[in-house]
């Protein structure tokens, strides 16, 4: 399989989407995606707090189980965000990684992505709430999801400027059918040095 780094990780440049786990799929389904995904070099695997209600990280974890070491495990925080909760603030991001990696099993998270920007959250926040995860091993690299490449640039200054991790990684939508970002995104990831990391790449067989 081939692979692409993002930031320090090795990740596979085929990755498995685990959003249906615990809605579409069961349990002992997803653990067959899970082990036919590993067995044909598959390392990388997406999820997100919200998924499947969280049985989508309970499912992924229970399924790598002793082989956790081979899988590169992203997962997402702040998207359909509880009334009166702020989902880039310090309080909730802290909250729902400890959540995550408890659903999980594990004691780390590979790739820790803001789900969606937070309008009433300043990015700064956000980001010096990741970097306390990764100082505390909790978390290893940071990225985002559904940015804007001015939302992008953002974060990069703020980062900088806080002496803080990065967004080594941007998952947005992209596929033949959606070819947005490749007049926004696209170039300030380059410049940045920022992995696209699509998803929808086959526009879910529209």
């Amino acid at each position: 399989m081939e692979m692409r780094k993002v930031g320090n990780l090795e990740v596979s440049v085929a990755g498995l989407g685990c959003n249906n786990f615990g809605m579409r799929i069961d349990e002992d389904a997803s653990k067959q995606v899970v082990d036919a995904a590993l067995d044909v070099g598959i390392n990388h695997f997406d999820t997100a707090d919200i998924y499947g209600k969280g049985r989508s990280e309970e499912f992924l974890g229970r399924a790598l189980g002793s082989r956790r070491a081979q899988a590169v495990i992203t997962t997402k925080v702040g998207m359909q965000v509880p009334e009166g909760e702020q989902g880039g603030s310090e309080p909730y991001v802290t909250r729902r990684c400890e959540e995550s990696l408890t659903r999980l099993g594990t004691d780390h998270i590979d790739l820790y992505l803001l789900h969606t920007p937070d309008p009433h959250t300043p990015i700064g926040e956000t980001l010096s709430a990741f970097a306390k995860l990764v100082a505390a091993g909790k978390v290893l690299e940071v990225g985002c999801s559904n940015f804007t490449g001015a939302q992008l640039e953002e974060a990069e200054v703020v980062a900088k400027e806080l002496g803080v991790p990065r967004f080594v990684n941007a998952q947005n939508d992209f596929s033949l059918l959606n070819r947005s970002v490749e007049d926004d995104v696209l170039p300030v990831c380059r410049r940045l040095d920022v992995m696209l990391m699509p998803y929808f790449p086959l526009a879910s067989g529209k």
